[in-house]
């Protein structure tokens, strides 16, 4: 038997075209995935740097802003605390305490605002205020206490003290304590101490001495506002 040979013609035709546009897809979306990270590592590294540069200041100068704004506001709570305590022993009602509470605030603002007191000197003079006066008279603290840090400039003296020593004796006089009596004392008293040259709260306090001074007899004032 002889063999013949055998003649193969095999013909490469297979498309590729299917392979091709995935190794473009795949060379797109690596490249694609390249820059994303690229542009994160850009971002992570501008945000790192800023993060630095605000580190350095939160470290330095605001660290110590932070920490008095803290310390402030811990003495501002903790003032406006004793008030709220006054307040819920003068009133009845929790509506009650609620208005008298915000008449108190109103009434420290007040005196940081227009005359630059401290929160703890604010808070002091109106606590004492409202130990002298009516419940129903917690709106009309704000022009009271005006009344005794006017006084304290005028005189140099504290504003919380005149306003006990003041109150106290409107009081065994039977005045009513308010703005526009108590001011025409503390005029009066403001003249006599710069005539004397002595301490207005001290005068105050020697008229209510038993066997002392009448305070009904004592002169008049110029009345300056």
């Amino acid at each position: 038997m002889t063999s013949q040979p055998v003649e193969a013609n095999v013909v490469l035709t297979a498309d590729n075209s299917g392979y091709d546009q995935a190794m473009q897809q795949s060379t797109q979306s690596t490249n694609a995935l390249g820059t994303s990270l690229d542009s994160l590592g850009t971002k992570m590294g501008n945000l790192t740097r800023r993060a630095g540069k605000l580190g350095l200041g939160i470290t330095a100068a605001d660290v110590t802003l932070i920490g008095a704004a803290t310390a402030a506001w811990a003495s501002y709570e903790k003032q406006m605390s004793r008030l709220a305590s006054q307040s819920a022993v003068l009133t009845r009602t929790q509506a009650q305490q609620k208005t008298a509470m915000s008449d108190y605030k109103d009434a420290v603002k007040g005196l940081r605002t227009e005359y630059g007191t401290t929160t703890g000197e604010a808070a002091k003079l109106v606590e004492t205020l409202t130990k002298v006066t009516n419940v129903r008279q917690s709106r009309g603290l704000k022009d009271l206490s005006n009344v005794f840090v006017d006084m304290s400039k005028a005189t140099g003296e504290s504003s919380t003290g005149l306003a006990s020593s003041l109150t106290n004796l409107q009081k065994v006089m039977g005045t009513p304590v308010n703005a526009q009596n108590t001011r025409k004392y503390a005029d009066q008293f403001t003249y006599l101490a710069a005539q004397t040259n002595t301490s207005a709260q001290g005068l105050v306090d020697f008229t209510l001495a038993p066997g002392e001074a009448n305070p009904n007899e004592l002169p008049d004032a110029p009345y300056v506002r």
